[in-house]
Formats: structure tokens, sequence, C-alpha cells
């Protein structure tokens, strides 16, 4: 039950925590990965991989890029999930400022960089 804003705040971290989770296992299983063949893409322990996959966040910036990049998603599908489920970092993460979409008239700006607030 929850009786504060606190106990709101964790719930809602656990929510989106476990959403982060579906979208990266879903990706593996959309790749064909096993647990452990993703995990070793990564360069991370599968047990690592699979709280991940249960809910438990990355810490750090490049904990969440080597996820990327062993699953093969494009930066823009990334930085999507990542946007979709930011509240699971509980406000330590920093986003940078949407893109300009190809097509709509403006220069492409440079890559986003992805920041966790006190980590790397």
């Amino acid at each position: 039950m929850i009786c504060n804003q606190h106990d709101l705040s964790l719930a809602s971290r656990q929510i989106w925590g476990r959403m982060f989770g579906l979208f990266i296992q879903k990706g593996r299983e959309k790749k064909g990965y096993s647990v452990e063949q993703a995990a070793r893409l990564a360069c991370m322990e599968p047990s690592a991989w699979v709280a991940c996959e249960d809910g438990q966040v990355p810490e750090t910036a490049e904990r969440l890029r080597s996820m990327a990049r062993a699953l093969e998603f494009s930066e823009v599908q990334f930085a999507n999930v990542i946007r979709l489920c930011r509240d699971a970092w509980g406000g330590n993460l920093v986003l940078p400022p949407p893109r300009p979409v190809r097509g709509a008239g403006l220069n492409y700006s440079k890559p986003h960089t992805l920041t966790l607030r006190g980590r790397g």
C-alpha cells in the first residue's frame, strides 16, 4: 500500500524499471540471444543481465551503452526506451535535449550523450 510520497516514488521507480527490463528482454529475444549470449556481448555477467531484465536499471551510462550495442539497438531506438522509462532512475538520469528530426529543415545535431548523475 502506498502511504506517502516516498512510497509513491519507490513504486514508480519499480514500475518503470520493470518496463525497461521488458524492453531489454524483448530486444534480446528478438535477436534470438540467450541471456548468456547477450551478457557476453555486453561484457556483463549473466546475473547482471537478468537483474536488468527483472527491473534493476543499470547504474552507469556505459552499462546502458554496452547493452544497447549488444542488442544492436539504434541510437534513436535506445534513446526512446530511456526517455520512456526515465523515471526508473528516480531523477538521476540526465537526458540531452531532443535532436532535430530529419526532413524538418533543421541541421543535424551531434550524437546524444547519456549521463547518470553521480555516476559514469
